[in-house]
């Protein structure tokens, strides 16, 4: 199985996240991927589980807009995946204004 860990912040990337989630095991049935809010248990310690879950990902897509470009939180995951996988940053062009970077 290869962990794809989603990383997102704010509204567009969020929703893009949620496509890709929902996508994802349709064309990789081998991938199973993580993505806030809906694969954190009710209750969790949602930063312990998150960073669990950043360490065990093999594969990380960050879903980058002109809106979250800068802000902490979606630079911090991208720091924590860059730790966890082996391959420089890959950057695709997913939609419109919304970038996303593959690491693998």
């Amino acid at each position: 199985m290869t962990n794809v860990f989603i990383s997102w912040s704010g509204q567009q990337s969020k929703e893009i996240a949620e496509e890709l989630r929902n996508w994802i095991p349709s064309v990789l049935q081998f991938a199973k991927p993580y993505y806030t809010p809906n694969d954190i248990e009710k209750g969790a310690k949602w930063g312990s589980e998150i960073s669990k879950k950043l360490s065990e990902s093999n594969i990380g897509i960050v879903c980058l807009t002109k809106e979250n470009f800068t802000k902490p939180w979606i630079l911090f995951e991208a720091g924590a995946l860059s730790k966890v996988t082996c391959s420089p940053l890959s950057p695709r062009l997913l939609v419109r204004s919304v970038q996303c970077l593959v690491l693998y």
